[in-house]
């Protein structure tokens, strides 16, 4: 039989054969046995759970409440390391997994998130996120199997821009290895962001307009425009053709293709230009003529007492069509460009470019130079002070005629397409336009009225609306601008005749018969009225009655067709001054017709007509606002 343990304070434990069920409470039998036997007691219990304990005395009442603590204490504790034993035994009985399987892999920080493709037999994922996505700072998220781990970590930032290895770690320490690869979608984006030359000091930085697709950019005078290599930046993926950084010809307005990743196109157009180097002329200190011509291609400077040449600017085989006006000290003369001229010397202080020849004659006002730049189609506005182009407006065809202006209008007759426009002062911007003029002659004013020549037809129009006002004919066509003075207008006509129309309505007032065309445009001044017709004669007639007062033999053609040959006389200070087919330049006296001198040197003009600066520097021409002096 099995030896029972007996403890030293006087109870035993008896084997369950030995005893019967016993159904009081546990009773201690000593009030000082300690915690420890009580623990090697219930140790005991814990082994064999069939024992069972009989107390001889009941002794209750001697267990202090902090020896009941104890004791259940000691009791959680044992249940703790027996519960922790039992575990561990019934996992350690287990099998690990060795699942390690990448089931989902994505960029959430793209939204919607994209799933990757995950081809399970190679271990290959695939995964597209969009074109503006850097794909150096990418967050991926990933699942794998229950119990597994997976490097590089998920949900951390990462370099997508190579291929990337990762390593998923089943429960029983199996790896399985994934490879990563990141595209990015084709981009649609095909913008040119910044332009810049930074060849020059500081770098020259253009300006670029996104909708109407224009680069535009001011460049030092002394740069090369035909060889210029620019700095561009692109959108993410896009390519340039010329490229940045390539010398390309930027002498014309050039095209730049800019093309996206995903194959699509737009074109920018490049225009530069130089700024302008336009000094300040000196005024002559004596009454000076400047004549230009088209056979010698020069500018000349008369002096307007003597006649005698001054200085000769050479236009280097350039005709000169257009009549010069004078600003700031220099003569403004209209070539391929407008050539700036000091007054006094000759040498050339500026110059407005252009490729194409202007034959315009300009109007400046309020310090803005308003011209037609020939070929190329534009009515142009100049800031003198800034040397900055205020705008230019496209009028379809040549602008050969010279600005008139009226409140707030540049009206300007066109070529070929033959129509008025009136377009705004100060921004350009067609206001209204008329046809049947003719547009080789420029309108006069009258009031709030636009009086143009053409088609045989002299026609009034409502500046403000455009609106048909008048209309007289004359017979013929004429290429004679009209010049209104006190109410009546004065015009020429190719039936050779003059006419004096009163402005108001349209009447006739009177008209002079001469032995010729007239093509040359009329000037009033006094009470005379003065017209140049192709019968060689200057004629001098009343203005009020269009009697003749005297006439004058001006030469006769020797190698240009008169019919070609439209200057118009200028008058100064009780003086004609007027160039004709013989190359003179003659100086008569305004109310005698009798010759002051003559220079022999002036060349024929076509078109252009004499302008004249006095001591005073009050300037005269035939071109300002439909030829009045």
């Amino acid at each position: 039989m099995q030896q029972l343990p007996v403890f030293e304070h006087g109870y035993k434990v008896r084997h369950p054969s030995q005893c019967t069920l016993v159904t009081e409470p546990l009773i201690v039998p000593h009030y000082s046995a300690s915690v420890s036997d009580l623990v090697i007691y219930l140790l005991y219990l814990s082994i064999d759970r069939a024992t069972m304990v009989t107390p001889p005395i009941s002794l209750v009442s001697f267990i202090s409440t902090t020896t009941m603590f104890k004791i259940t204490l000691a009791l959680c504790l044992l249940l703790g390391v027996i519960l922790a034993v039992s575990c561990k035994k019934q996992e350690e009985a287990l099998p690990k997994s060795s699942e390690k399987l990448i089931t989902k892999f994505s960029f959430l920080q793209f939204m919607p998130a994209g799933d990757a493709i995950i081809d399970a037999a190679t271990k290959q994922i695939t995964a597209t996120v969009p074109s503006s996505a850097d794909p150096t700072k990418l967050i991926p998220s990933i699942s794998v199997s229950a119990k597994a781990k997976v490097l590089p970590e998920s949900g951390k930032v990462h370099d997508f821009a190579k291929p990337v290895a990762y390593t998923v770690t089943a429960e029983d320490g199996t790896t399985s290895s994934y490879t990563v690869t990141v595209t990015r979608t084709k981009s649609n984006s095909k913008e040119i962001i910044s332009f810049s030359f930074n060849d020059f000091t500081p770098a020259v930085v253009a300006t670029i307009d996104p909708a109407a697709l224009t680069i535009k950019a001011t460049l030092p005078a002394t740069a090369n425009l035909a060889n210029l290599r620019p700095t561009i930046k692109l959108s993410d993926g896009a390519t340039s053709d010329p490229a940045t950084g390539v010398y390309s010809d930027f002498s014309r307005i050039a095209p730049f293709v800019v093309t996206a990743e995903n194959g699509t196109t737009q074109t920018y157009s490049v225009q530069l230009e130089k700024e302008l180097l336009i000094t300040s002329g000196k005024l002559p200190t004596r009454s000076v003529i400047y004549v230009s011509n088209s056979d010698g291609f020069e500018l000349n400077a008369v002096d307007a007492l003597t006649g005698t040449k001054l200085w000769t600017f050479n236009n280097k085989g350039v005709a000169l069509f257009a009549n010069p006006t004078i600003y700031d000290g220099n003569v403004i003369l209209p070539s391929y460009g407008v050539k700036f001229i000091d007054c006094s010397s000759g040498v050339q202080n500026g110059l407005i470019p252009s490729d194409f020849l202007g034959e315009s004659s300009p109007v400046v006002q309020n310090d803005i130079l308003y011209y037609g730049s020939g070929t190329d189609g534009y009515l142009r506005a100049f800031d003198l002070k800034t040397k900055k182009m205020k705008w230019s407006a496209y009028a379809d065809y040549w602008v050969n005629s010279s600005p008139t202006i009226l409140k707030n209008y540049v009206i300007v007759s066109i070529e070929n397409v033959n129509v008025l426009d009136a377009y705004d002062l100060e921004t350009g911007t067609l206001k209204w336009r008329n046809f049947r003029v003719d547009g080789r002659t420029n309108p006069c004013t009258f009031e709030n009225t636009v009086i143009a020549a053409g088609r045989g037809q002299l026609r009034a129009y409502d500046v403000d609306s455009g609106r048909f006002k008048w209309i007289f004919n004359l017979v013929n066509s004429s290429v004679s601008s009209p010049t209104q003075s006190d109410g009546v207008v004065y015009v020429g006509s190719n039936d050779a005749n003059a006419y004096a129309i009163n402005a108001s309505d349209g009447t006739l007032k009177w008209k002079f018969k001469t032995g010729g065309n007239i093509d040359s445009s009329p000037i009033v001044a006094g009470q005379l009225v003065y017209f140049y017709c192709k019968d060689s004669f200057l004629y001098a007639l009343d203005k009020t009655t269009g009697a003749e007062k005297w006439k004058f033999k001006i030469g006769q053609p020797s190698n240009y067709n008169e019919d070609r040959v439209n200057s118009s006389p200028v008058v100064v200070d009780g003086v004609v001054y007027i160039q004709g087919v013989d190359a003179v330049l003659y100086a008569l006296n305004a109310t005698t017709g009798s010759k002051i001198w003559q220079f022999n040197e002036a060349g024929v003009l076509r078109y252009s007509s004499p302008c004249v600066i006095d001591k005073a520097g009050k300037i005269y021409h035939s071109g300002l606002s439909g030829l009045t002096n």
